[in-house]
């Protein structure tokens, strides 16, 4: 009996120190694709487009102007380096990055775009996984807006609880078959420069917490909607 007892004892210790050596490696997991979501967020096509937009400013002589944009940039990356180190952050600090990315934009596109914000004051104190919303945010601009011709291109974020965190994305762009195909002439086969990384996190943090999370595109009348589930601690 006491052999037994010894024995399950053994198996007990070496299921826990399995269990425990899982969860290492899947925190190690998401640690890395946190980077790759990183390095996707700062890509070239944005940076490019920040220097591009300060470099004519300052040809134009608007000093203030190229100043403020400046400013503004140097705050979004440094942000952006602080919170790559964190796996959460408080949603005031998600918030704060993604409105001066936007506003990074509203000073590339002046007064042909319009950005709009809604119920993040009825957000109470809470965590989210870092550098998650502006990914779909960029795209959004990139892939919809940037296509638009006619009329000011606008984006509306609006965040409520449903079961989960959630965040509605919804921009009057080109929509997404025409998107498609702007991409496919281009034969530009790439997958959109972070939702590969963005799935795989998202996938990871759905297995670890056993809950409804993850992302739906769909056309709207006018441009695309993306929902945006999102899990979250207090």
């Amino acid at each position: 009996m006491y052999y037994f007892k010894k024995q399950n004892k053994k198996n007990e210790d070496y299921l826990e120190k399995a269990y425990s050596e899982l969860e290492k490696r899947q925190k190690g997991e998401l640690a890395h694709l946190q980077l790759k979501s990183l390095k996707a967020q700062m890509n070239p096509h944005f940076m490019f487009n920040a220097m591009n937009s300060i470099q004519s400013l300052v040809l134009k002589g608007d000093k203030y102007e190229a100043y403020n944009y400046l400013t503004k940039f140097a705050s979004l990356i440094r942000e952006n380096l602080n919170m790559s180190e964190k796996s959460f952050v408080g949603f005031d600090e998600e918030l704060s990055l993604l409105k001066k990315y936007l506003e990074l934009e509203k000073l590339r596109f002046r007064d042909d775009f319009e950005y709009e914000i809604v119920d993040e004051h009825e957000i109470e104190d809470i965590k989210i996984p870092s550098m998650i919303i502006q990914p779909f945010i960029e795209n959004a601009i990139k892939h919809g807006l940037l296509h638009k011709i006619n009329g000011v291109k606008k984006v509306k974020i609006q965040f409520y609880f449903d079961d989960v965190f959630t965040c509605v994305i919804t921009d009057n762009g080109i929509g997404l078959e025409a998107s498609k195909a702007i991409n496919d002439k281009n034969l530009n086969k790439e997958t959109s420069f972070s939702t590969k990384a963005i799935q795989e996190r998202l996938a990871l943090l759905k297995k670890y917490y056993n809950s409804d999370i993850g992302f739906t595109y769909q056309d709207i009348e006018e441009g695309t909607q993306v929902v945006l589930k999102i899990p979250y601690t207090r």
